[in-house]
């Protein structure tokens, strides 16, 4: 357990830090850069644009946008006005961007002029690089309607069976993951952070929010920086990134000394390797990190250069502050330490369930009869993988039990 503030909302915390540090460089992009004022306000005028449209709490709004400074920017300005963002990466075919539409009943697309006939929408659009006047003239903050149990996003997994589902996440999840940048990654107004998923996936909520949270700077780089490891690693040189988080299966390709300036790694989504344990480890501060979309982003995470052992076994760690995981048996029971089990968990990060879809709902979030009666963790998520703790308290992550 860990103080954590409960009562805030994901753009309450970035107020909060706009207030302490506004001409701070908040973020950049291709040349482009916003203080902490400068994109507050901005994100402001939007979202009151957006209540005049009848965007309110619980609200759904889709945002198809490039990599850029409208991302960030849409993003704030939905949650400011009290809705929540369905993020709609532009490279997606037709055919899912439209599903995705429609499946989250979204009235509202909010995009960038280049891609307003990416595909047909029913509802309104809104262009943010647009001539036409989205942005009212009133930068100053909102009336708050939505609080930490209201919607702040939904992200759409590909699941491995059948359409992509809609997983509903509240404002309190990501809040709880505050504690944890301040405390232990130690994100301070100095550090200048990376953006490199795509705010399609739950990874760039962890991306964006670690820096806007705490007063650090977000760099965006372009797809096409992404997808030349070259060009990356020169990226993070220049910009001097000090923090980023990373696919195992792209960081194994890059060379730690050609990123002077990176102090933490951040390795999800995929298996770590001793071979980027060993590549890394005694490099940078090296954290492999694991945690379901259904999670609020982490669940649980192994600090790999702090570990003795490390190379000789990979971990996913342990639960971050405030979350709970059970290794349950067949029967329903707690497995013993070194038994593997079906990994659940429990605590603030829970999603509310999946769009639209309650059968799906009660199957997998269900009663946790391991934590009666305390407040906070009446629910647990089954995540249909398959673990072990092990003597040390750390988790191994031994694969999918449909497997």
């Amino acid at each position: 357990a860990a103080e954590y503030p409960s009562e805030q909302t994901i753009h309450g915390l970035f107020e909060a830090q706009t207030k302490q540090t506004p001409e701070q460089p908040a973020l950049f992009f291709e040349g482009e850069q916003l203080t902490y004022r400068e994109l507050n306000e901005r994100a402001n005028r939007l979202a009151r644009t957006l209540r005049s449209q009848g965007v309110t709490k619980d609200r759904l709004v889709g945002l198809m946008t490039e990599r850029s400074v409208d991302m960030i920017v849409g993003i704030f300005g939905i949650l400011k006005a009290g809705g929540a963002y369905v993020p709609i990466d532009p490279t997606y075919p037709e055919e899912r961007i439209r599903y995705m539409l429609d499946d989250s009943g979204a009235k509202l697309l909010l995009t960038q002029n280049h891609l307003v006939d990416k595909v047909a929408f029913d509802g309104s659009v809104l262009v943010l690089n647009g001539a036409q006047g989205v942005y009212h003239e009133d930068g100053s903050n909102l009336e708050p309607l939505s609080g930490p149990n209201d919607l702040a996003y939904v992200i759409y997994t590909s699941g491995t069976t059948g359409q992509p589902k809609g997983v509903m996440l509240e404002h309190r999840g990501l809040c709880n993951l505050k504690t944890y940048f301040d405390q232990t990654l130690k994100i301070r107004t100095s550090d200048h952070t990376l953006l490199f998923a795509s705010y399609s996936f739950d990874a760039a909520c962890w991306e964006i929010f670690q820096a806007l949270f705490c007063g650090a700077t977000l760099y965006v780089p372009t797809t096409e920086t992404i997808l030349n490891y070259e060009r990356f690693e020169q990226y993070m040189a220049n910009h001097r990134i000090t923090v980023a988080a990373l696919p195992p299966t792209y960081a194994v390709y890059l060379e730690p000394e050609r990123m002077p300036y990176l102090r933490v790694l951040f390795t999800a989504g995929s298996a770590s390797s001793t071979e980027l344990v060993y590549k890394w480890k005694d490099q940078v501060a090296y954290y492999n990190g694991y945690g379901p979309t259904e999670n609020s982003v982490a669940t649980s995470v192994w600090p790999v250069s702090e570990d003795e052992r490390a190379g000789q076994l990979i971990s996913i760690g342990r639960p971050i502050p405030n979350h709970r995981v059970y290794m349950v048996d067949v029967h329903g029971h707690l497995a013993p330490v070194g038994v593997a089990g079906e990994l659940c968990v429990s605590g603030p990060g829970l999603a509310r369930g999946y769009l639209d879809r309650p059968e799906l709902t009660a199957e997998k979030f269900v009663a946790n009869p391991f934590a009666v009666g305390e407040a906070g963790y009446e629910r647990m998520y089954r995540t249909g993988d398959l673990a072990r703790w092990m003597p040390d308290g750390n988790i191994e992550y031994l694969g999918r039990i449909d497997h």
